[in-house]
């Protein structure tokens, strides 16, 4: 079996690997196109109309990288009318709410997002934590870590919601459905989310002010930030909120950290 790749930047690969200058020169030499990028705005459906045509009516495609890496309304197309031959997803646009034309195209295989649940890997993620532990209580150099001051470390950025107030008498539980059922979905598909948390307050100091509610959302960095609230899911996320402010009085106000892993620190990118 011949093995070629494309990557963005310059990697160390096997001798006998291939190396290709773009996605779509790979896929026109690739029988089985095997997507593991990150999911960055870069990024955003990189493998689109031009890269499945390129694969063509033998291909196959498989993406155990990130939904927004994929761009599905293409991909559906090339599976539904032989563009490609059949493809198999692991990741998904919006998980874990996916399209419902997946469920109806026979030549497409889903997993629920377990791509790394191999015995290999899960073996190989428990020896790196052992070998960090081993060094840690030894006093050692941790081997499997990136400093924040390596070069080319960016910190992650956090924007946070906070919901200031109270919600409405009796509609607690319409509040907190309303939240993950039809907004939370939604945030998840802001381009370049690393990470979705949401929040609900159970108590608070004396005297504090109320919080029902907070929400942050983590980015590779500011530029992805800036993308996602350029983004329309953003404004569409926007229009719910609305909506979901009938049920709440008080305000919105937005902060947006540094995710800091202090000094000698493993980083969680």
């Amino acid at each position: 079996m011949d093995i070629g790749y494309w990557n963005r930047s310059d990697t160390e690969a096997e001798p006998d690997w291939g190396r290709h200058t773009t996605p779509v020169e790979l896929a026109h030499a690739s029988d089985v196109l095997a997507v593991c990028v990150a999911g960055t705005p870069q990024t955003e459906r990189m493998v689109g109309g031009e890269v499945l045509a390129a694969l063509g009516p033998n291909g196959v495609l498989v993406n155990i990288a990130r939904g927004t890496v994929i761009d599905e309304d293409a991909l559906i197309a090339a599976l539904k009318d032989g563009g490609i031959a059949a493809a198999g997803l692991d990741v998904f646009v919006g998980e874990p709410k996916i399209r419902p034309e997946f469920f109806t195209t026979e030549n497409l295989l889903l997993t629920p997002h377990r791509g790394s649940a191999t015995i290999e890997t899960r073996r190989a993620m428990g020896e790196i934590v052992l070998a960090n532990l081993a060094a840690f209580f030894d006093s050692e150099t941790l081997p499997h870590f990136r400093r924040p001051d390596t070069a080319g470390y960016c910190p992650m950025i956090v924007r946070q919601a906070f919901f200031e107030g109270a919600i409405h008498e009796s509609r607690e539980a319409e509040f907190r459905a309303f939240v993950e059922e039809r907004l939370m979905p939604m945030w998840r598909r802001f381009p370049g989310a690393r990470d979705v948390r949401v929040m609900f307050s159970r108590q608070r100091d004396e005297g504090a002010p109320p919080f029902a509610l907070s929400l942050a959302i983590v980015f590779d960095d500011g530029k992805a930030l800036a993308a996602a609230l350029e983004s329309p899911v953003r404004f569409e996320s926007r229009a719910l909120t609305d909506e979901l402010m009938q049920m709440f009085d008080g305000r919105i106000h937005h902060h947006v950290f540094e995710l800091s892993e202090g000094p000698g620190r493993a980083s969680a990118r």
